[in-house]
């Protein structure tokens, strides 16, 4: 089991896409669960193809988490998303 960050550090997310509806959906649902959760992030949309490949990302959306790439392809279920911020992040 992978322990979650620390509640007082900084949780550095990016999501990954090419502004599609299921990235914007994916930014959201991120947004909101983390907010729910309590878990401060720092959220950023990253729209640079370069980046895509530095992080291997062949399909977005995709989810990077403390320089981790958590999930790539698709719109992350919400049950997922809620692991990665209670559970911490696996793939």
């Amino acid at each position: 089991m992978i322990t979650p960050p620390s509640r007082s550090t900084l949780t550095q997310v990016k999501v990954l896409g090419i502004g599609c509806r299921r990235c914007r959906d994916t930014y959201a649902l991120v947004e909101d669960v983390a907010r729910t959760a309590g878990v401060a992030i720092a959220l950023e949309r990253v729209d640079d193809p370069q980046q895509f490949v530095a992080y291997g990302v062949m399909r977005s959306p995709a989810v990077v988490i403390d320089g981790r790439l958590v999930h790539a392809g698709g719109r992350p279920a919400r049950d997922k998303v809620e692991r990665w911020f209670h559970e911490g992040p696996t793939t």
